[in-house]
């Protein structure tokens, strides 16, 4: 019943602006269906209720990537060619209110991020050496610092006419600093065609 479905679609162009220059565009587009409800009490002092509605909430990662042979700029470079590809990041936040009531009325907000894809940037060489076979070497940056606490914050609110000090009635849980770096990634590949 509570259950969170994605659907994901992608869609992609390629194009040869010249001989031996090609150009890519793509879009990433995830669907999301959270209907989600929870009932329930604390001790005997009230209950609560929680609900989402997040139908069809659509997010986007835009993609672009190009690839230029090396015969495009010298005969002797024909058996290497050089790609570069951009992805942009995704993310997903959301924001759930639950009523209590505790013999007072009191609202408590849980918010956070679910889902996080960093934006990446990859550069790298194939070489041809023989019929059939690929030696590539790349690099990917990936930008992770751009992550958030995937702690949840708190606010309590609904306690201002309770409280002597109205700014008691906001209660936010401390979000640390995640400390996460950017990365960079060397990578090595070998491909046969058949």
């Amino acid at each position: 019943q509570n259950a969170t479905e994605r659907a994901i679609i992608a869609t992609a162009l390629g194009i040869r602006i010249v001989p031996g220059f090609r150009l890519g565009v793509g879009l990433e587009i995830h669907l999301l269906d959270s209907p989600n409800s929870v009932t329930g009490s604390v001790g005997r002092t009230g209950s609560f209720e929680l609900s989402t509605d997040l139908e069809l909430l659509g997010d986007y990662m835009p993609r672009v990537g190009l690839e230029l042979d090396g015969a495009a700029i010298s005969p002797s470079l024909d058996a290497w060619s050089f790609g570069m590809a951009y992805r942009e990041s995704f993310k997903e936040d959301f924001a759930l209110p639950a009523d209590f009531d505790l013999g007072f009325p009191a609202t408590l907000e849980l918010s956070s991020q679910t889902f996080f894809v960093p934006r990446e940037l990859v550069a790298g060489f194939a070489w041809r050496p023989a019929p059939g076979w690929s030696l590539t070497t790349d690099v990917a940056w990936e930008r992770w610092s751009e992550l958030t606490s995937p702690r949840i914050r708190v606010a309590v609110v609904g306690l201002d006419g309770l409280l002597p000090d109205p700014s008691l009635a906001v209660l936010e849980s401390p979000v640390p600093d995640p400390r996460v770096s950017d990365t960079v990634s060397p990578r090595l590949g070998l491909e046969r065609d058949f």
